[in-house]
């Protein structure tokens, strides 16, 4: 039983391990010129050496390599939490006296870090539970263990403040990294437990499984719903991935299951590997198929040109004369294709000298809405200079509206603006 659990803390922190690599490569590929884009990939790796040096650290026979192996564990450890506050208040753009907490966290890590070379931090380690080593904690792990927590539910609370303090789009954004986020720390800190000689069954290690969905929704926001602005990921790719972490999955569960029941029957590791070759082989190509409708629904739109589609609606579909049915069939497809939940089409009253809002796009349960913007407003200044499409989050580089604009957008709780002017 105990190499059973011990088995089960080694998959479940691996896979911990290649999911957060992953996200942490993603991010840095689509933008290392970006500071948020660098901090989420060192928390991505923060989160890496955390559990793939875990991973090694509990299943070594030779107690001075698990003791160095813990110890860079905790190299990892130290910062998840510093590097998760760091990144949450420039996600939220958060300015005055709060920002002095990130440069002292980051003296108070490195002075944990040097401790994490001296028994003060980490005293020894032992057998413990299924583990071969886990550690003892030294005088200033609990001192540690108390600031950790502390900074970990401080970077969250900073995120559901601002999660509950916004609405539309970008509380959806929020949505699928807010939540996730937290429930990874419900999972992953049990994993300090063995430190203080508490196990938790059933929650330890199956709960560790939390740290890769958070990571799986974290990609989902910023590839389906631009949390960080950051374009989508190439589809064969993400394809080629999926493929491979179910192929890789049913793979080493066959070969677990197969070690243990198949190898006693033909007395073969190899040949006892065969059921898990023959399933991947038989599920490869409906599993691509399947991977592939389920990207091109829920994370990517078909390939147009977006440029020449919105331009298009904008200057040459006026002449139609049904033009109230014109406007809201424009508002709906465009919707459609760009896989909108908020979008509104204003069209401009020149004798008015005013938009006002002919069609629009909502989310489910919303309230019908009526805008009129004055010409003299922000806003509606910016659409008669541009008379142009923009959207909360540029389709390419350098198209995001400016700061100002943004606000107004936000408050609009819209993605697509489309600015129109009828004549006649």
């Amino acid at each position: 039983m105990s190499n059973f659990l011990l088995n089960q803390y080694v998959i479940a922190l691996s896979t911990t391990g290649v999911i957060n690599a992953g996200l942490g490569i993603f991010v840095i590929l689509k933008g290392f010129d970006k500071k948020l884009n660098r901090l989420l990939a060192l928390y991505s790796l923060s989160l890496f050496l955390w559990s793939v040096f875990e991973a090694f650290g509990i299943t070594r026979h030779n107690e001075s390599l698990a003791l160095l192996l813990w110890r860079l564990n905790h190299v990892g450890v130290i910062f998840i939490p510093i590097f998760l506050t760091h990144f949450v208040f420039l996600l939220l753009e958060v300015k005055g006296k709060k920002k002095r907490l990130i440069p002292i966290s980051y003296v108070v890590g490195f002075i944990f870090l040097i401790l994490d070379a001296t028994p003060l931090l980490i005293l020894e380690v032992v057998p413990k539970f299924p583990f071969n080593y886990f550690i003892n904690p030294g005088y200033f792990y609990y001192v540690f263990f108390g600031l950790w927590i502390g900074w970990a539910i401080y970077g969250n609370v900073e995120l559901f403040r601002e999660y509950f303090r916004t609405s539309g789009y970008r509380r959806n954004q929020m949505k699928y990294f807010c939540w996730p986020l937290l429930f990874s720390y419900f999972g992953g800190v049990p994993n300090f437990l063995p430190t203080f000689n508490i196990e938790i069954p059933i929650v330890m290690p199956y709960a560790t499984y939390a740290i890769p969905l958070y990571a799986g929704f974290a990609t989902y926001a910023i590839v389906r719903h631009r949390l960080m602005d950051i374009d989508v990921i190439i589809k064969k790719t993400l394809i080629f991935a999926g493929v491979f972490a179910v192929a890789f999955g049913v793979f080493a569960g066959f070969a677990y299951v197969g070690s243990i029941w198949f190898e006693n029957v033909v007395n073969n590791r190899w040949i006892a590997l065969l059921p898990s070759v023959f399933v991947i082989v038989l599920i490869l190509r409906p599993l691509e198929n399947f991977l592939r409708s389920v990207t091109d629904k829920f994370l990517f739109q078909k390939k147009y040109d977006y440029k020449h589609l919105l331009k298009t609606f904008s200057e040459d579909v006026l002449t139609v004369i049904e033009f109230n049915d014109l406007v809201h069939l424009t508002v709906n497809k465009l919707a459609e294709i760009l896989k909108l939940d908020n979008t509104l089409l204003f069209l401009y009253d020149e004798d008015g000298e005013q938009y006002q809002l002919a069609a629009s796009v909502l989310p489910e349960n919303s309230d019908k809405i009526s805008i009129v913007l004055k010409e003299n407003g922000t806003l509606s200044g910016y659409m008669r200079k541009r008379k142009k499409y923009f959207m909360l989050n540029g389709v390419r580089k350098g198209k995001k509206p400016p700061p100002n604009i943004m606000q107004e957008l936000q408050k609009l709780e819209t993605a697509l603006v489309i600015p129109l002017t009828h004549h006649g």
